[in-house]
């Protein structure tokens, strides 16, 4: 991300600038992983518009559109994209629409709206990060329709056990 924004990469060499050098960090790095045992045992994690660690884009959509077209054709094992915090930004439809390979989607998706959503053709997969840490039995949780636990934000990212293995089961 640091390398795709506008707002962190200030670099005025052949990695800065323009969206071209500003992507081609993240292409030769793709490249470089895929050589070593293919470009099918690699994928990439996108989230246009975020402003995680401050990081910030004047246009994440041209940014990721430039990147998935450069890296469409090596054959990716997937994409994994983010909702996009910016309502103005539909990362499934731009990921879809530039990225020929496996898409698996994220963020507030429930059992029923992930099932839509892969149902209708607008992914491939659906990943639950958050459930699964609040929900060790996510998987016998949505075969039962069983409520689901919360998990705690505020654990994330820090050390030891607490907010990562002591989450009950149904059991």
């Amino acid at each position: 991300m640091q390398f795709l924004s506008t707002g962190t990469n200030r670099r005025t060499d052949a990695y800065g600038g323009s969206v071209a050098n500003r992507i081609r960090f993240v292409v030769e790095v793709l490249e470089a992983m895929a050589s070593v045992d293919g470009a099918s045992r690699v994928g990439l994690r996108i989230c246009p518009g975020t402003d995680f660690n401050d990081v910030h884009d004047e246009n994440p959509i041209e940014s990721h559109t430039t990147l998935l077209g450069a890296i469409d054709r090596m054959g990716l094992a997937y994409l994994h994209a983010i909702r996009s915090p910016d309502p103005e930004i539909d990362v499934f439809a731009m990921a879809r629409e530039h990225f020929s390979g496996p898409l698996i989607v994220n963020d507030r998706f429930d059992f029923e709206s992930g099932q839509e959503f892969v149902g209708s053709g607008r992914a491939d997969l659906v990943s639950y990060g958050r459930f699964f840490i609040g929900n060790p039995d996510l998987v016998r949780r949505f075969r039962e329709g069983a409520p689901l636990a919360d998990f705690d934000p505020k654990t994330l990212y820090t050390p030891g056990p607490k907010g990562y293995i002591d989450y009950p089961t149904l059991d």
